[in-house]
């Protein structure tokens, strides 16, 4: 199987994700903001630890989103 799994883990901004055959991936900082609902026009910093530094403290915006919408 090359399901992804629930587990994501960021150590040292290295990106990981367990997939559930046991193969362990290194996600791309693209493929973290793709989590985070980011479009891909969205530029992020060309050095990874940095992109994931910034993906990692963002609200996600489709979360923004549906928390906004009913206050409108």
């Amino acid at each position: 199987e090359t399901e992804p799994s629930f587990v994501i883990d960021v150590n040292g901004a290295k990106p990981k994700a367990w997939l559930a055959a046991g193969r362990v991936v290194k996600m791309t900082p693209r493929a973290l903001a793709r989590f985070q609902s980011l479009p891909d026009s969205y530029i992020l910093p060309d050095k990874a630890s940095l992109a994931c530094t910034v993906i990692g403290n963002m609200v996600p915006s489709l979360l923004m989103q549906q928390i906004v919408e009913p206050l409108l």
